[in-house]
């Protein structure tokens, strides 16, 4: 039997408790001044491998950093694939190994995972990105500098000599939107053209399955530059499908994980500002949902769930499809999801539906409350209707709902006057726990990331963008520099509410999804609310955090039977003094 073994992770940036600022927020001293942290990170890491007794109460792996890791609950795409091809291949054997940014001694751990048998090694990299990277287009992945990436693949390649390099992920989409769609003329980053052999565009369920079967069409076979692109064509509303995802004992489900669980593919609203999938919605059949939930409690005991779903409430008809299927359930479950305000005013019967099939949390996706911004970038309703929904919202659920409002600083057509309007709102209500804002990004020079704004920039107004020698947008309301001097403004006067929580939407491990996380922990709804809505996360959420981690990876290696020895490095604050005289700071 041949192994595939993908790694999984959402990169962190260890030792700040999240990231603070996205990487277009940054000036480019600010990306070069992180990128020197990180070579002090690691000259101290290794004196502390010299210095520093080991952890004996740590059972799985050896952490860099201190224990402020993110709270992001597992990303779905790789187990959607691990599972098809569990399910449609029976020569393959597929291991999971996910946080393996986040193990010290990751390569340890790897080189026991690595069989003789062992064909490929995959990497999701939707979300490995390091927002830091000064130089983002060289395809850095988590790593600060071209020559670290290249360090690592050839590291991996030493290990599993004989195992092919597979990449795929929301990355992969817009090299391959570069490469093969656009054709522009841009070589890729050597790291890609070193070690890579095969980049999966696209969701892959069904494409890594012919793949392996050797059953793939040629027309998807693409070759450029010695690196094979796999494209599967199919996109939701256009022949991609969503099935079942039966989790294994060798994924090693934690005792109360909430698990992510996908619903639909895809979203049909079209946002300008989306970078994603926005060619329609596909849905999973009602029986197909309720088999997987009787599976993962029967198998498990899951009864909490995050759900990937781009847009939860897209139509009534699946609202009342979920209501159906979750109320018939012989035990009760909870969720969260990504939800739009608007289909309230057109469908408020959705509202009693949702919370009595356990909904626990809404990321609302408010963005703008300037009526003409809303128009041009697919957000319409009137903003005095958004604010009563909310307001209705909060008074229909009360607190046994956790609700975010995201908010998008500088979309075009916003104004100066609208926006300090809007803050003097989010001052004012009671109503949404957390409130999270971005400022507006539209692409890079490379073309690594586009929307409808970054390709139909003269539809739109958008009279100049650069990137060099820094990042720069402005259309006809507004630019970037202004649009970041009001965000300063918004903190300023909302860092101090007395209910709702504020904060940058990169905040990874404080944000609306590290909550199936923390109820992971053990945490009830009220307790894991107000910690994510105050305005500093106890340090005893951090250590539950890593010591969570901890236990999946100990499982990971029990279940493998490896004999990695286990080892923590603790960077916090006392042991930084005890081992330099100082904290290191």
């Amino acid at each position: 039997m041949s192994r595939v073994i993908i790694l999984n992770d959402i990169y962190d940036v260890r030792g700040t408790g999240g990231v603070k600022f996205r990487q277009h927020f940054c000036t480019d001293e600010e990306r070069e001044d992180m990128a020197e942290k990180h070579v002090f990170d690691k000259s101290v890491e290794k004196e502390l491998n010299n210095t520093a007794p080991a952890n004996g109460n740590y059972t799985s792996g050896r952490y860099e950093g201190n224990s402020k890791y993110n709270f992001w609950s597992r990303y779905m795409g790789p187990y959607c694939v691990a599972n098809s091809i569990r399910e449609n291949c029976p020569q393959m054997d597929v291991v999971v190994l996910d946080y393996f940014t986040k193990l010290d001694n990751f390569f340890e751990v790897f080189e026991q995972l690595v069989t003789p048998d062992t064909e490929y090694v995959a990497l999701s990299v939707t979300f490995l990105n390091n927002p830091f990277n000064p130089k983002q287009k060289d395809f850095n992945l988590w790593h600060f500098s071209q020559e670290e990436c290249l360090d690592w693949f050839q590291r991996v390649k030493e290990i599993a000599p004989k195992a092919q390099i597979i990449i795929g992920g929301a990355i992969v989409d817009t090299i391959y939107k570069q490469q093969i769609v656009q054709k522009k003329k841009m070589p890729m980053a050597p790291v890609i053209l070193k070690y890579v052999d095969y980049m999966f565009h696209g969701y892959s369920e069904n494409t890594i399955v012919d793949f392996f079967n050797n059953n793939l069409d040629p027309s998807q076979i693409i070759e450029k530059d010695s690196v094979i692109f796999i494209n599967e064509p199919a996109l939701a509303g256009r022949g991609a499908v969503v099935n079942q995802t039966k989790w294994s004992v060798k994924d090693c489900v934690q005792p109360g994980e909430w698990l992510p669980l996908e619903i639909s593919k895809g979203c049909r609203f079209g946002c300008k500002f989306c970078f994603y999938d926005t060619h329609g919605t596909v849905i999973k059949s009602p029986e197909c949902l309720k088999q997987e939930l009787l599976y993962n409690y029967e198998h498990f005991g899951t009864t909490g769930y995050q759900l990937t779903d781009d847009t939860v409430n897209d139509s009534l008809e699946k609202i009342e499809m979920m209501h159906s299927v979750i109320t018939s359930l012989p035990f009760k479950i909870e969720w969260i999801s990504y939800a739009r305000p608007d289909m309230f005013h057109k469908y408020p019967q959705m509202l009693p539906l949702m919370l009595e099939m356990g909904c626990r949390g809404m990321f609302l996706g408010i963005e703008t409350l300037n009526h003409t911004a809303g128009k041009i970038c697919g957000k319409g309703l009137d903003p005095q209707k958004i604010k009563g929904i909310i307001k209705w919202i909060r008074e229909t659920a009360g607190e046994e709902v956790f609700l975010t409002g995201s908010f998008i600083i500088g979309l075009v057509g916003e104004t100066e006057e609208s926006l300090m309007d809007t803050a003097s709102w989010l001052k004012e209500q009671q109503y949404l726990n957390k409130a999270q804002y971005e400022i507006l990004f539209i692409a890079d020079d490379g073309g690594r990331t586009s929307n409808q704004f970054s390709e139909s920039q003269g539809k739109y107004g958008i009279h100049e963008l650069r990137w060099n020698p820094e990042y720069y947008w402005k259309h006809a309301t507004m630019d970037l520099i202004r649009a970041k001097e009001i965000a300063l403004q918004w903190e300023d006067m909302l860092s101090d509410h007395s209910y709702t929580g504020f904060e940058r939407h990169a905040d990874y491990n404080t944000s609306f999804w590290a909550y199936p996380r923390l109820r992971s922990f053990g945490l009830n709804h009220n307790t894991a609310t107000k910690v994510l809505s105050s305005t500093q996360i106890p340090d005893i959420v951090y250590d539950k955090n890593l010591e969570w981690i901890s236990k999946y990876h100990s499982d990971i290696i029990n279940t493998n039977q490896l004999s990695v020895e286990a080892r923590l490095v603790d960077l916090s604050p006392n042991n930084m003094r005890a081992a330099f005289g100082h904290t290191g700071a």
